[in-house]
C-alpha cells in the first residue's frame, strides 16, 4: 500500500507546482526564474496548464480513492453528476432560466477591467501601433514627418485622431497620454463586440444560454482582452463585422447597412475584406439573392467611397493607399515581415485560440446551423491563401467561431441523457474549464515598455542624434520628437562604421540580443561610452566629447 501512497504524493506534489505556476504566470506575466544552475523562461500558462490536466487525469484514474483524493472521492463524484444536471437543463431545448443580465455584466467589468489594464501601458506591441499616431501626432502637432505611403488614413483619423485632438485643445501634449486616450477609445468601441456577439447568437439560436456561452468565450479569449487594448484597427473591425453578421440574419434593409458596414470594416484594414466571402455563401445559400446584391452593392460603395475620400483628404489621390498596398503585396510580392506556409493558422492555432474551442468549433459543421462556422472559417481559408500571415490577423474570425463551438456545446448538452452521452459531457464541461483557464491565464499583453521608458530617459539627456535598432521599440519619433536625426540600425549590423564617423550621431541604443561583443567594441573604440540603465535588455552609448 505505502508504494501507492508514496505515488499518489508524487502526483499530488507535481500537480500543486503545476497550480502555483499557472497562478504566477497569471498574476505576475511570469518571467525567468532560477532552478539550480539553470534558467527557465515561464512566459504563458500553455504548458504548465496542458500538464497540470494532464496530471490530474492520470490522477483520478489511476489512484482515484488514495490520500486527499480519497477522501474527496465522493464530493467529486457528486460534483460529477451535479455538472452534468446542470449541462443537461442548461442547454437542453426547455433551458432552465439563467440570470443572464448578473452574468452578462459580470463579463462585461471582468473584460474592460482586464482590457483597461493591458492599455494602461507606455509601450508597443508592433510597429504597426508606432505608425497610427504618426500619423495623428503629424497632424496634431503639424509636423513634417514622413508616413510609409502603404498606410490608410481612415482609421486613424476616423477613431483615433478626434479622441486626441480633444485631448490635445484641453493641454494635453505627453505622448504617453495621448497615446493612452487613443487606446482606450478602441477599448470602448471593441467591447461592444460581447454585447453583439450576445444578440448575434441569441438571434441565432434563439436560446440565451447559447448567447451567454458563446459571449463568455469570447470575452474572456486572450486575443480579444489583448488587441482591443491596443490601437489597432483589428478590433473594431470586428466590432462592424459582428454587427453585420447579426444584421443579416434579418430582412432586407438590414443586409443593406450590414453590406455598408461590412465595406467600412474593411476599409480599416484591408484584410478584413475577405468577410464579403461568407456573408455571400450565406446569402446564397439560404437563396435570398436581393439581399445578396444590395449587400454587395451597398458594401462595395461604402469600401471604395470612403478609402477614396480618406486618401484624397490626406494623400491628395483617391485610393492611393489602397493602390500602394496591391503594388507591394500582391504585384512585386513584398512583406515587411516575411511568409509563412498556407497551413499556418492551423498548424499554430493555439497562437490565436485554445485546442478545445478549435475542436467545438469545427464540431459545429456537423450541426444543423452552420451559418457560424461559414463565418468563421472561410475568412481563415482565405487568409491562408495570402503571402504574409500573423495571428493577430484572425482576430475578426473569433466572435463566429465562439458562436460555433457554443453550438455544439448546446448540440452534445441538449440531446437525451444516456450513459455515453454523460461521460461525453464530463469531457465538454472539462474542456469549456480548460479553455476559459487557458484565456485568462495568459490575458497579460506584454509591450516594450522598458524601451520606451528608455527612450525618455536617452531623450532627457539632451540626445540630438539617436541611431537604434527596432525604433519602433521606443514609441520612434512619438518619444523622440524633438531629436533633429534618427536612424534606424539593422538588426544584424556586421559593422556601423558609417553610422559611428557621423558627428551629428550622439547616441546608439542597441538590443542587447542583438549586439554581439565586436559590435560593443567597435562602438567603444570609436568614442562611445556606455552607461548603465535598468533594463538589461538594452545597451546605450553616448559619444563622448572633448570640453
Amino acid at each position: 500500500m505505502l508504494p501507492f501512497r508514496l505515488a499518489a504524493g508524487a502526483f499530488d506534489i507535481l500537480l500543486l507546482a503545476l497550480l502555483g505556476v499557472v497562478l504566477l504566470v497569471m498574476f505576475t506575466g511570469g518571467g525567468t526564474f532560477a532552478v539550480g544552475d539553470q534558467r527557465v523562461g515561464v512566459s504563458t500558462v500553455g504548458n504548465p496548464l496542458t500538464a497540470a490536466a494532464a496530471v490530474f487525469a492520470l490522477r483520478l484514474w489511476l489512484l482515484p480513492t488514495i490520500g486527499p483524493f480519497g477522501r474527496l472521492h465522493p464530493s467529486l463524484e457528486r460534483l460529477e453528476r451535479a455538472t452534468v444536471d446542470w449541462m443537461s437543463s442548461t442547454f437542453s431545448s426547455e433551458a432552465a432560466a439563467l440570470p443572464v443580465r448578473r452574468w452578462f455584466v459580470l463579463l462585461v467589468a471582468l473584460s474592460l477591467g482586464l482590457r483597461v489594464s493591458n492599455a494602461w501601458h507606455v509601450g508597443f506591441l508592433t510597429g504597426d501601433d508606432v505608425e497610427i499616431h504618426e500619423m495623428t501626432f503629424r497632424a496634431l502637432f503639424d509636423l513634417d514627418w514622413e508616413i510609409w505611403n502603404l498606410r490608410s488614413p481612415l482609421y486613424p483619423f476616423s477613431f483615433i485622431y478626434p479622441a486626441q485632438a480633444a485631448a490635445f485643445r484641453i493641454g494635453i501634449v505627453d505622448p504617453s497620454w495621448l497615446v493612452l486616450i487613443g487606446r482606450l477609445v478602441v477599448v470602448v468601441l471593441a467591447t461592444a463586440t460581447i454585447g453583439l456577439i450576445y444578440i448575434a447568437a441569441k438571434r441565432l439560436t434563439g436560446h440565451s444560454a447559447v448567447a451567454l456561452l458563446a459571449a463568455v468565450l469570447y470575452g474572456t479569449s486572450r486575443m480579444s482582452l489583448w488587441f482591443a487594448s491596443t490601437e489597432l484597427p483589428r478590433p473594431v473591425a470586428s466590432v462592424l463585422i459582428t454587427a453585420a453578421f447579426a444584421l443579416i440574419l434579418g430582412t432586407r434593409p438590414r443586409a443593406i447597412v450590414a453590406g455598408a458596414l461590412l465595406g467600412l470594416g474593411g476599409a480599416l484594414r484591408f484584410g478584413e475584406l475577405v468577410f464579403f466571402a461568407p456573408a455571400a455563401i450565406h446569402l446564397s445559400v439560404e437563396r435570398r439573392y436581393r439581399d445578396l446584391t444590395g449587400c454587395l452593392v451597398s458594401g462595395a460603395t461604402t469600401a471604395l467611397l470612403s478609402l477614396a475620400l480618406a486618401d484624397w483628404l490626406y494623400w491628395g489621390s483617391p485610393l492611393y493607399s489602397l493602390a500602394n498596398i496591391v503594388d507591394y503585396t500582391i504585384v512585386r510580392g513584398q512583406s515587411s515581415r516575411g511568409f509563412e506556409p498556407p497551413w499556418y493558422y492551423l498548424s499554430n492555432a493555439t497562437a490565436w485560440t485554445n485546442v478545445p474551442l478549435l475542436v467545438l468549433s469545427l464540431m459545429a459543421i456537423r450541426g444543423e446551423d452552420r451559418r457560424a462556422v461559414i463565418w468563421a472559417w472561410v475568412p481563415v481559408l482565405l487568409l491562408s491563401a495570402l503571402p504574409h500571415k500573423e495571428a493577430r490577423y484572425v482576430v475578426a474570425a473569433q466572435p463566429f467561431a465562439c458562436i460555433a463551438a457554443a453550438q455544439t456545446v448546446r448540440r452534445v448538452c441538449g440531446a437525451p441523457l444516456g450513459s455515453s452521452r454523460r461521460r461525453l459531457r464530463i469531457v465538454v464541461a472539462g474542456a469549456l474549464l480548460f479553455a476559459l483557464a487557458y484565456e485568462l491565464g495568459n490575458w497579460r499583453l506584454r509591450r516594450t515598455d522598458d524601451a520606451v521608458r528608455l527612450a525618455q530617459v536617452v531623450s532627457a539627456r539632451g540626445a540630438r542624434g539617436i541611431a537604434a535598432q527596432q525604433l519602433w521599440r521606443y514609441g520612434g519619433r512619438l518619444y523622440w520628437r524633438d531629436v533633429p536625426l534618427l536612424v534606424e540600425l539593422p538588426d544584424r549590423p556586421v559593422s556601423i562604421e558609417a553610422t559611428i564617423a557621423n558627428n551629428a550621431i550622439d547616441s546608439i541604443v542597441l538590443i542587447a540580443e542583438l549586439a554581439p561583443a565586436e559590435l560593443v567594441a567597435e562602438i567603444e573604440r570609436a568614442g562611445f561610452d556606455r552607461f548603465e540603465t535598468k533594463s538589461s535588455d538594452y545597451l546605450v552609448f553616448r559619444r563622448i566629447r572633448a570640453d
